[in-house]
Parts: C-alpha cells; sequence; structure tokens
C-alpha cells in the first residue's frame, strides 16, 4: 500500500496550476454528483480493500489498430465513442478478482457525452465507475495526486493509460500499446499489482 502525501506533485508546475491544486488540497473528500452515491455498505467495503484503477480510455478501452479497421469500413470509432469489447473483458477480469473501484482518469471524464458514453459501456460490462479525477493541469498525474489529496488513507492502485506523464505515480502505471489497448497480459500485471 502506498501513502499518498499531498506534497507529492511535481515541482514544474505553473503558478495557476499550484493554486488550482492547492484548491483541490482544501476540498472535502466528495463523490462527484455524476457519480453512483455509495451506499454505507459499499463505502465500508471501500475503505476496507482501498483498491483503485485510474482508467484511460484512448489506447486502453480502445486501440489504434481498430480504429483503422473500422475507419476502412466508415464508422469512425473515437468521434462514436466506440469501445473494443476484449478490452471491456479484460477490465472486468481484473475488477471482479481484485474487487478495485474505478476512478476514471481519461480525458473523457471532462467532455459529458464521452463521459456518458464511458459510463454506459462500462455498465455493459457489470463495471461502475466510482469516482473521476479532478482536472488540475496538463500532467495527469498531478490530476491523481489531487484525488488523492481529496481521498486521503492507503491505497493500493494501478494506473492503465498509454501515456506516461504520470509525475510522482510512475511505478504504478501499468502501461499499455495505444495500438493494442488493454491486452490479457496488461490485466494479469493489474491484478498481481493491485493483490500485492
Amino acid at each position: 500500500m502506498t501513502k499518498i502525501s499531498g506534497r507529492d506533485i511535481s515541482p514544474n508546475l505553473t503558478p495557476e496550476e499550484q493554486r488550482e491544486l492547492e484548491a483541490a488540497e482544501q476540498m472535502p473528500s466528495v463523490f462527484d454528483s455524476d457519480c453512483p452515491e455509495m451506499t454505507d455498505a459499499q463505502l465500508h467495503e471501500f475503505k476496507r480493500c482501498n483498491r483503485v484503477i485510474f482508467l484511460d480510455v484512448d489506447g486502453v478501452l480502445n486501440n489504434g489498430a481498430r480504429a483503422m479497421e473500422m475507419f476502412k469500413q466508415g464508422v469512425r470509432v473515437y468521434r462514436d465513442d466506440l469501445l473494443y469489447e476484449p478490452s471491456l473483458v479484460q477490465l472486468r477480469r481484473i475488477v471482479d478478482e481484485t474487487g478495485a473501484v474505478i476512478v476514471v482518469s481519461s480525458a473523457w471524464r471532462q467532455i459529458p457525452t464521452a463521459y456518458g458514453h464511458l459510463k454506459d459501456w462500462l455498465e455493459k460490462f457489470g463495471i461502475a465507475v466510482y469516482d473521476k479525477t479532478p482536472y488540475v493541469g496538463s500532467v495527469r498525474g498531478n490530476d491523481i495526486t489531487a484525488w488523492f489529496n481529496r481521498h486521503p488513507g492507503n491505497y493500493r492502485y494501478v494506473i492503465l493509460d498509454d501515456d506516461d506523464d504520470m509525475d510522482g505515480h510512475m511505478e504504478h502505471l501499468v502501461q499499455t500499446d495505444f495500438d493494442e489497448g488493454l491486452t490479457a497480459e496488461k490485466a494479469d500485471e493489474c491484478i498481481r499489482r493491485l493483490r500485492g
């Protein structure tokens, strides 16, 4: 488990990003209004396990190879917010085998229609969104730190992402290949890490 400190942030923040991060640190632990409210039992279970998957979408739940294949058939994967079902099956396997909750860190969280489509896709596969990271700046690792500042505690977590802008969280990154997305091998790695 990793204890997250409010000072585990990039030293390269602009003054505006620093102010936004400091403001996020002062906010109480809350659930986003567009995420389902957790019952007392669900909240107790989350606090018991404290396993979190920070989830990107592009390059994780969809992939460049499939997008090109679909484009040739006249389907716009990115415009239509389409996800790759084999990757969703792998994500479901991670959740089932570890009990981890999903916190969306993808840019999709900032686009209401895309975020809604993501939650619909996940729901079809029996996966609930617990929360999403706040937007602090251009470095995704700082958004994750801001989420931890709102939800202090000891966590076992992974970051599923095809990018590597994680700053102080790099050892938790399970990096996917944009052209492949989430594979069985990457899912196995997440499961190993989350189980500790």
